[in-house]
């Protein structure tokens, strides 16, 4: 049997390896104070958004373990510009935190 050391320091939320586009594609859901959102991030680099009742589309990278966004369609830029905003989000070990800079922010997981 083995013995399990009392004094282990808290454990991180940052996973010990770096996520690959892989480790991301497929559906990431959540609620927000705009409804429900759905996230899917495609190997290829590409995102499709659902938030306030809309669907959007971009591109993502990884950058360590934030997601960063590029390229959002028309409709998606608007709505930053209108809200003064900015799509950040990070992976970790329970989920994706999402933020909708100065909006919302929670933490999505695979649905």
């Amino acid at each position: 049997t083995s013995v399990v050391p009392t004094n282990l320091p808290e454990t991180s939320v940052v996973p010990t390896n770096l996520p690959t586009n892989e480790d991301l594609a497929g559906d990431w859901c959540g609620e927000t104070p705009l409804g429900p959102i759905k996230v899917t991030p495609e190997v290829s680099g590409a995102v499709t958004l659902f938030v306030a009742g809309e669907t959007f589309t971009a591109e993502y990278y990884l950058d360590g373990f934030e997601i960063v966004f590029t390229n959002p369609d028309e409709d998606l830029a608007a709505l930053l510009q209108q809200l003064d905003s900015s799509l950040y989000a990070v992976y970790t070990d329970e989920g994706v935190y999402v933020e909708l800079v100065n909006v919302f922010s929670t933490t999505i997981t695979r649905c």
